[in-house]
């Protein structure tokens, strides 16, 4: 049964690793993209849910309590009702692990400008 956390600003690694001590497993999905830092590009990765962590409780119903207080974990996301924290299903975890991201150069490089302005230009 996987949940999702919400990770304070920019601490969804603390967040990964103290959660990993306590005996979960996690889920941090990343994209691959490109930065322009220092005059130039450089290949880094993103998180594709910036904020938030996917926690596996396989079982661990009785740890639930002690990952409100984790380093990195602002809250677990509950149903405001019930107290319940929102179950996420294995099978939009696998979706989400399998799917390949379009990496923009690769859609760059298929852009052909058709009219206007820049149409002498073949790629963007």
């Amino acid at each position: 049964m996987w949940i999702l956390a919400q990770t304070k600003s920019k601490r969804e690694k603390v967040a990964e690793f103290n959660v990993i001590n306590q005996g979960f497993d996690v889920f941090l999905p990343t994209i691959d993209t490109k930065k322009f830092f220092n005059s130039q590009w450089k290949d880094t990765k993103e998180f594709l849910f910036p904020g938030y962590i996917f926690i596996n409780l396989k079982g661990n119903m009785d740890k639930l309590g002690s990952l409100s207080y984790t380093t990195g974990i602002l809250k677990i996301l509950v149903d405001r009702i019930s107290g319940h924290p929102h179950v996420i299903q294995q099978d939009i975890i696998n979706n989400i692990n399998s799917k390949k991201v379009i990496n923009i150069n690769t859609l760059r490089k298929q852009i052909c400008i058709n009219y206007g302005v820049l149409v002498t230009i073949s790629h963007l």
